[in-house]
């Protein structure tokens, strides 16, 4: 029904050289009654949205930091399952996919990520 009323509605893919990227958020017990999180995350490629989800996290998490790298993990796992259907429709994946947050605490720092050889 929802389809019929917008025909004109659709996603456009575009030609990109960006690589695919992962954008994920959470918020901090989101849900008052039992003070669990939200996840949010979404994939892009060819300047298009063709993977995302929300949903309630599965723990309490004792910080905002917490909540936000249960997010970054439910992320990972879904970056992980697309590389095969991304890879047989012909895009390229070289190394790990990019996955974005906004909290500062979840992000790599630095000093770490040169003493372990990432990126």
């Amino acid at each position: 029904r929802y389809l019929k009323k917008m025909p004109s509605y659709k996603l456009h893919y575009e030609k990109s050289s960006e690589p695919i990227a992962g954008f994920v958020d959470a918020d901090w017990a989101g849900d008052s009654t039992d003070g669990k999180s939200f996840t949010g995350y979404t994939f892009m490629a060819a300047k298009c949205v063709f993977s995302w989800q929300s949903q309630k996290q599965n723990v309490v998490a004792l910080s905002s930091t917490e909540a936000e790298y249960i997010g970054l993990s439910t992320a990972a796992k879904e970056a992980e399952y697309l590389r095969k259907p991304l890879y047989e429709m012909g895009f390229e994946i070289i190394g790990p996919m990019i996955i974005n947050c906004d909290n500062q605490e979840a992000q790599p720092h630095e000093k770490f990520v040169k003493e372990l050889g990432i990126y």
